[in-house]
């Protein structure tokens, strides 16, 4: 389980890690580029830039501030936002509208989930995490698969994320070996899953294995009974809820024998702000039903 009620990005992820990370995905040359160090130019490795930038504070900030940026989309200082700063941005922009530009979701402040996360890379641990899930009626619902990049090429789904009310479970399914009790969630009618494209979720599931769905609610149809024209995740985020996601590891390795602490957050992050989506657009439709009943 990961306890992620920190609001520090940078919470649970070692200098090594950060290292690590920009290494395999920026690579020695550019890293040099953007950050003008020594211990980056000068036959570069690991363990000599480690010991550089814990002697070096100035230089550790701007390496932690890199990796902030390439999965976050910003800063660590970016996200102390207070609630008044926060306000000033957003300030321009009128929630009450049906629909949300990508230009008005740029200005407004990231958000992650926070909470408790439980990522189940085996059979008891899924059993365990299905007796907790299977008293709860609102799930949040969401898939991820490795990405394609050739014409022709595809793979099954490599995680399933169920946000329920203490927490967000991620079941990592290469891990897995016995799908029934996962797909008895599932196929429950009184346990309403809900997400966005959640038919094509669906039919991908079942290329993994066979699966009735039931008690499934697509977002977009039900925002789409208030007037809503974004049907995305990201535009219902910012216009219900008032923030936008980081979608920097959309197109990261998900069948990964063991995930990354930023592919962990945003996978609970999709799932989390489906629930939560959810909920806000069943108070429109509540405060819709009450102002016609007020009319007659």
């Amino acid at each position: 389980m990961i306890d992620n009620k920190h609001k520090d990005p940078l919470h649970g992820v070692t200098l090594k890690m950060i290292l690590t990370h920009l290494v395999e995905k920026c690579g020695w040359e550019e890293m040099s580029k953007r950050i003008k160090i020594s211990c980056f130019t000068k036959d570069p490795n690991i363990k000599s830039s480690l010991v550089f930038l814990r002697r070096t504070p100035w230089a550790r900030k701007k390496v932690e501030s890199l990796y902030c940026r390439e999965i976050w989309g910003q800063a660590p200082e970016q996200y102390a936002l207070s609630p008044y700063s926060a306000k000033r941005k957003m300030k321009k922009i009128d929630f009450h509208r049906n629909a949300i530009s990508k230009d008005e979701i740029n200005v407004l402040p990231f958000k992650s989930y926070t909470g408790s996360i439980h990522v189940i890379d085996s059979d008891a641990k899924m059993s365990a995490a299905v007796q907790v899930l299977g008293g709860e009626k609102i799930l949040g619902f969401d898939t991820e698969t490795r990405p394609t990049f050739k014409k022709g090429e595809s793979y099954p789904p490599s995680l399933i994320q169920l946000a329920a009310s203490g927490g967000v479970y991620i079941f990592q399914l290469r891990h897995i070996n016995s799908y029934e009790p996962l797909i008895n969630i599932l196929t429950a009618k009184k346990a309403l899953k809900v997400g966005v494209a959640v038919n094509d979720d669906i039919r991908k599931l079942n290329n993994l294995f066979p699966l009735e769905p039931s008690g499934f609610i697509d977002l977009a149809d039900l925002t789409a009974k208030t007037g809503i024209k974004n049907a995305g995740l990201r535009g219902l985020a910012g216009l219900l809820l008032g923030f936008r996601i980081s979608k920097q590891m959309q197109c990261s390795r998900w069948d990964a024998p063991k995930l990354a602490p930023a592919q962990i957050v945003y996978a609970a992050t999709d799932a989390w702000i489906c629930r939560n989506i959810y909920f806000a657009v069943l108070g429109m439709l509540h405060k819709k039903r009450t102002q016609a009943k007020g009319a007659l």
